[in-house]
């Protein structure tokens, strides 16, 4: 017999990363993740982890914050099937 399991899926796996304009601090955007926003605003991943780890205050002229994910915004259910 095969082992079931079943549970609750997590949110997406990926930080999402909201994007500011560090001189205004005005909302620019959103991204999935801290690579997708670096690849788009062509700076690196470990810079946005370094504002967001207050280590550097802002890179290129844009600062970040990770994006509050509440556990109401879960995906749905997980079955695993197993032997």
């Amino acid at each position: 017999l095969s082992k079931i399991k079943i549970g609750i899926a997590k949110p997406y796996l990926y930080k999402q990363v909201l994007v500011y304009n560090y001189k205004t601090n005005e909302y620019i955007g959103e991204y999935l993740s801290q690579k997708e926003a670096a690849n788009s605003l062509n700076i690196f991943p470990t810079q946005i982890s370094a504002i967001i780890n207050k280590r550097v205050k802002s890179a290129r002229g844009y600062t970040f914050k990770l994006k509050n994910v509440s556990l109401n915004q879960v995906v749905g259910f997980c079955i695993i099937l197993s032997n």
